[in-house]
Parts: structure tokens; C-alpha cells; sequence
């Protein structure tokens, strides 16, 4: 497709979407997205250059979107395609960025063989230079070797003052190297208890962190197990919240309350992961399922969890516990795990843990 076909399209699609709006609503965000996307790469030199390819795709995934959009405005398959345009225009934008700085790195690296050639240019200059004093500096030893006779008293005082300097000097200079010896094996020593003390301080507030989600994990109500990312505390999310929604139910917030005061404990970073089955749309899945994890975070840190510990990721359908053709199967899966980190270069077991059963309400 030419460029200029691409660009009357453009003004086509523009007063496209102005008819559209006015008869039908605004389009769908993702939709948006991916037209302000596709105006973004179309209209940058850099892009269109190394990524001409990729800006036709894009333009081509677009060009599909705004159809379906015509036929069906906002279905879940505008959205979807919509999606597809946008990531093909980043992708555009990327692959471009890519190209660009090898360019900036083979340059880079030519400037480097250059500066390494005059260098060497330099050395080769030194090192004649460098014969030159040698040749010369024999020459004047030579000289200096008929005087030696004469100045060989005057030169072994010289000697013996220089030895006596090198002496004091020695002495004074293992007087320093004792003293900060000295120092040093005080600050070792603060260091070593200061480190003891933070490790006690530490397994004290693990011990009570454990005690405490073994509490939560025996009443059946959290499920609570050790993996490769921590300690993963399980909670129903049907316990947490009403069907398709994202507000907590006020009975979540007495077990969310439990839960925030094990966490209080330690110091671990947590991260929150809102889990969906796979029924409905997976853009509304993943929206609903970052919401709930947000809902979740929201109310640990009003009840005094620390918000700079805390982060959140939804996660959609996409990460199944159980298979999603049986109800029991989707109960499992619509989930949020609030995941206790271990301390950096700790590869060991928290030591927290326990089993509950998430049920279904």
C-alpha cells in the first residue's frame, strides 16, 4: 500500500470516527490506543524507515479493527483486534529503536577503533621518544662515571642519611598500619553485632509471621504454601468478592484484617495477583482481575501494612490452578495470592507456612 493511500485513509478513518461518535458513542479505549499508536509510528521518519514492514502490518491490523468496529462498534472482538493493532505499531516503534541503536553502537565502535589506533600512534611515539632519553641518559652515565671516583664519599653520606629517612619512615608507617588495624577490627566487631542483631531481630519477626499464618491456614479460611516465589497466601476470591465485581464483601474485610495483621510481622515485600477463570472476555478478565488485587492492597494498607512494600499484577486467566471446564475447577482458579518475597539472597524457606482449603461461597 502507498503512502499516500495510507494517508487518505487516515482522514477517512478520522471522519469515520467522528460519525461514529456522534451516532454511536466513543469508540473503545483500545481502539484509541491503537489509532493514536498507528498516527505515532506513521508519522515518524525514523520508524518508517526501519520498520516500513511492520508500520504496514499495524496499519493493515487497524484497518481490520476499524471494520469490525463498523459492523459490531464495541464488541470484545474491536477490542481484541484493536489490541493486536496497538502492539503491532509498538512493536513498529521498538524494532525501530533497535535498529537505531546498533547503528549508534557500530558507530560507536568505529570511534573506539579510532581512538585505539591513534592511541597505539601515541605509544609507538612514546616509546622512540623513550629510546632517545635512553641512548641520551647512557651517554651522560658515562660522563658521570669519570666523576664517580670524587663524589663517592659525598654520595655514600647521601646513602646513609636516605637509609636512616627510609627507616623512620618504615617504623612510623607500621605504627599507622597497627592503628588502623586496631580500628579496623573495632569496626568489624560493631559490625558483627550489629548484624547479629538485625538477623535475631529478623527470625523473631519471621517466627511471628509464621505463627501467624499457620493460625490463619489451620481455621481454613487462607491457604497458605511455600513455592519458588515465597510464602503464597491463597484467598478465594468468590470469599472476597461478589461475582464480576471488584468491591471487597464486608465479610472479606474481617479476613483481610486477620491477614494484614500476620503480614504487619515482617518486613517481607509483597506482591498481590488477582486470578480469573477463563469465563468472559480476557480484557475484562485482566481489568477485573488488576482491580481486585488493587482492592486487596488498598485494604491491607489501611490497616497498617506499609505501601511501599506492596505491589500488584493482574493476572487474568491466565495462570490456572485447575481446569476451567468444571465448576469446581473455576472456583479454584478465580483467586488472589498475596505473595511473601524472601529477603534478597535468601534461596532458603521462609520457614512460614501451613495448608488450608479455599471454598467456594
Amino acid at each position: 500500500m502507498h503512502r499516500w493511500k495510507q494517508r487518505m485513509w487516515g482522514l477517512g478513518a478520522a471522519a469515520a470516527l467522528l460519525a461514529g461518535c456522534a451516532a454511536h458513542g466513543p469508540p473503545p479505549r483500545e481502539l484509541l490506543d491503537a489509532r493514536a499508536a498507528y498516527q505515532r509510528v506513521s508519522t515518524s521518519t525514523a520508524v518508517r524507515t526501519e520498520s516500513s514492514n511492520e508500520v504496514t502490518e499495524a496499519w493493515h491490523a487497524l484497518l481490520e479493527a476499524e471494520r469490525e468496529y463498523d459492523r459490531n462498534k464495541d464488541s470484545a472482538r474491536t477490542r481484541s483486534l484493536a489490541y493486536i493493532a496497538l502492539r503491532k505499531a509498538q512493536l513498529a516503534e521498538a524494532r525501530a529503536s533497535i535498529a537505531v541503536a546498533e547503528r549508534q553502537r557500530a558507530l560507536a565502535a568505529q570511534a573506539l577503533r579510532e581512538t585505539q589506533e591513534a592511541q597505539r600512534q601515541r605509544a609507538l611515539g612514546e616509546l622512540e621518544a623513550a629510546q632517545q632519553q635512553l641512548a641520551e641518559a647512557r651517554r651522560m652515565r658515562d660522563e658521570a662515571a669519570r666523576l664517580a671516583q670524587a663524589r663517592q664519599l659525598q654520595a655514600e653520606a647521601a646513602r646513609l642519611q636516605a637509609e636512616a629517612r627510609r627507616q623512620q619512615e618504615e617504623t612510623e608507617r607500621l605504627a599507622a598500619e597497627e592503628r588502623q588495624r586496631q580500628e579496623a577490627q573495632q569496626r568489624l566487631a560493631q559490625a558483627e553485632t550489629q548484624l547479629e542483631a538485625e538477623r535475631r531481630a529478623r527470625e523473631e519477626a519471621e517466627a511471628r509471621a509464621s505463627e501467624a499464618l499457620t493460625e490463619l491456614a489451620r481455621a481454613g479460611e487462607v491457604q497458605v504454601q511455600e513455592d519458588a516465589r515465597g510464602t503464597v497466601l491463597t484467598l478465594s476470591g468468590s470469599v472476597l468478592f461478589a461475582s464480576g465485581a471488584a468491591e471487597l464483601l464486608p465479610s472479606a474485610r474481617n479476613r483481610l484484617s486477620e491477614v494484614a495483621d500476620a503480614l504487619k510481622q515482617s518486613d517481607n515485600q509483597l506482591t498481590i495477583e488477582g486470578h480469573t477463570d477463563a469465563q468472559g472476555p480476557d480484557g475484562f478478565n485482566e481489568e477485573l482481575s488488576l482491580r481486585r488485587a488493587e482492592r486487596v492492597r488498598d485494604y491491607l494498607v489501611s490497616q497498617g501494612v506499609s505501601s511501599d512494600r506492596v505491589s500488584v499484577r493482574g493476572l487474568g486467566e491466565y495462570r490456572p490452578v485447575a481446569s476451567n471446564s468444571t465448576a469446581e475447577g473455576r472456583a479454584n482458579n478465580r483467586r488472589v495470592e498475596i505473595v511473601l518475597q524472601r529477603a534478597p539472597g535468601d534461596d532458603a524457606p521462609t520457614g512460614i507456612g501451613g495448608s488450608g482449603k479455599v471454598r467456594e461461597r
